[in-house]
């Protein structure tokens, strides 16, 4: 983590932690099966293979920043606060399928956004209203031993990618996005599928 990071979110202390370095090698799918978790949750990794998704009793459920399907891929935070699409900033809890960002939407996190606010505070807002809801998730899949059936993602959306986050995008990002902020507040929410 960062100096930003520690200072919002304070030292976060990893209890086991094993290194691969590939999630979907044979090692790792071995030591996967090996664990027969009832649950795997992602966030902010590598694509996972089918091989990966399909361990777990209760399946895979990935934290992804943005709204899906609207916002798909990477700066999915930013892209809504750039373009001035203020209620579609948040994150998404959804099953790992093949598609990325395609599976079922278990919930759907929106932080509270004001005049003060800039792509670092919403963002932060966001992963931390979105870690609170993957404890519930965790909790109601544990307590319920099932699957959540979640709701299908309907529509397409739009897939963000690195390269379009040009110099440009950053040069005026930060002013696009105070402009954007202007004049606004924006409850916290979070849209529930179980």
């Amino acid at each position: 983590m960062g100096k930003k990071e520690i200072l919002f979110f304070g030292k976060i202390k990893i209890l086991d932690e094993i290194k691969v370095k590939n999630l979907n090698s044979k090692r790792s799918v071995e030591l996967m099966n090996g664990f027969a978790p009832d649950l795997l949750v992602s966030f902010g990794i590598p694509i996972i293979s089918n091989r990966v998704i399909d361990i777990p009793k209760y399946g895979a459920i990935n934290l992804h920043g943005g709204i899906s399907p609207e916002y798909k891929g990477g700066n999915t935070i930013f892209w809504p606060l750039y373009k001035g699409d203020l209620y579609k900033v948040g994150a998404t809890l959804h099953y790992m399928v093949k598609k990325v960002d395609s599976g079922k939407v278990i919930s759907k996190v929106y932080p509270d956004i004001n005049k003060d606010d800039n792509e670092f505070s919403v963002s932060a807002k966001t992963f931390m209203y979105a870690s609170d809801e993957m404890v519930n998730i965790i909790n109601y899949i544990k307590t319920k031993q099932k699957s959540i059936s979640g709701e299908e993602q309907i529509g397409e959306g739009h897939l963000y990618l690195a390269k379009h986050r040009t110099f440009m995008v950053n040069l005026i990002g930060p002013n696009r996005i105070r402009k954007n902020l202007k004049n606004i507040f924006i409850n916290k929410r979070t849209d529930r599928f179980y």
